[in-house]
């Protein structure tokens, strides 16, 4: 008997253990948009996201198994809080520019609100596509207070589930970053990626100039007050590597810092370019550098783990 009634019991803690993972929410994305603010997108299970080339700040969802559909989310800042109210009139428009190359006569307008943020969309089957293309289109337009966020789904087959899609995207939202109490709290682990990663002690860096800003910022104290304490790691995986500088500085000289580093670092550009790649962040008196190729696929999921954090 006792041992009929350990099985039952194991049983009922194993379907408990599923039924409390299959609960659990979805991993989260954290895409930076300004010093302060950043959005974060719930990705759900066997999405992989990555940024696409440019400088224009668009990330390109996929599943990770197959190619059944391509996702393409961009985001614009604007000086106004209410941007969400202009959607369903820009959506319209958008719709009308597509009418003559769909299928559709007239495209539907469509309302989402089954999530956090509504999102109106349409889709339209293109009457021009090649075998090799997608030939379904949705297209979509939500806001959070003043980002306004632009969705552009390719798929093919008539019967394909937008909704968890749709639900997951409706579930994006805006996260306020804090600055840490110490620089081991922005220190990764491999229980932080989805993917195979080494993290070493490495110091790689792309320009001389980080290297001596890292080595010797005695130097430039007199211009951005003095380092209290500087670390790194570094992150490599898919042939790809880099790593991630951490330099707390004191607090009372930080306006001339963000106003002294990026010249130093980039030059008259005050931007990262293809000679100097390194990307820079100001959290509190915290300075971040990202040492990664400009457009490097692993820099961006290496951003989103230490925004992670500092969202926390």
């Amino acid at each position: 008997m006792k041992s009929i009634i350990y099985i039952s019991i194991s049983a009922l803690l194993f379907l408990f253990s599923l039924s409390e993972s299959s609960a659990s929410e979805p991993d989260s994305f954290i895409i930076e948009l300004n010093n302060e603010i950043s959005l974060s997108i719930p990705l759900n299970e066997g999405l992989s996201i990555e940024k696409s080339p440019g400088q224009f700040p668009m990330f390109e969802i996929k599943n990770s198994e197959n190619d059944e559909f391509t996702l393409l989310v961009s985001f614009i800042q604007t000086r106004k809080n209410d941007i969400g109210k202009g959607i369903p009139g820009s959506i319209v428009k958008a719709a009308e520019s597509m009418e003559e190359s769909a299928v559709e006569e007239e495209l539907e307008i469509i309302k989402y609100d089954e999530g956090t943020i509504p999102i109106h969309y349409f889709v339209a089957t293109d009457k021009n596509s090649k075998p090799e293309d997608y030939k379904k289109l949705l297209s979509g337009q939500t806001a959070i207070k003043n980002v306004f966020i632009s969705i552009t789904l390719f798929f093919n087959d008539d019967d394909f589930d937008l909704e968890p899609l749709l639900l997951m995207l409706s579930k994006m939202s805006l996260v306020n970053l804090k600055a840490p109490k110490d620089a081991t709290k922005l220190f990764l682990t491999i229980d932080d990626f989805e993917d195979n990663v080494v993290i070493t002690d490495d110091l790689l860096v792309k320009s001389m100039q980080v290297k001596i800003l890292y080595d010797s910022h005695e130097m430039y104290e007199q211009f951005c007050g003095k380092v209290i304490r500087k670390e790194h790691f570094a992150v490599e995986s898919g042939g790809e590597k880099g790593s991630v500088i951490i330099m707390e500085y004191d607090g009372n000289n930080m306006d001339k810092a963000k106003s002294f580093l990026p010249s130093l670092l980039y030059g008259d550009g005050a931007k990262p370019s293809a000679a100097h790649p390194e990307e820079i962040k100001f959290v509190g008196n915290f300075l971040i550098i990202y040492c990664f190729e400009q457009d490097s696929i692993l820099k961006e999921k290496v951003k989103s783990a230490v925004l992670k954090k500092l969202a926390e």
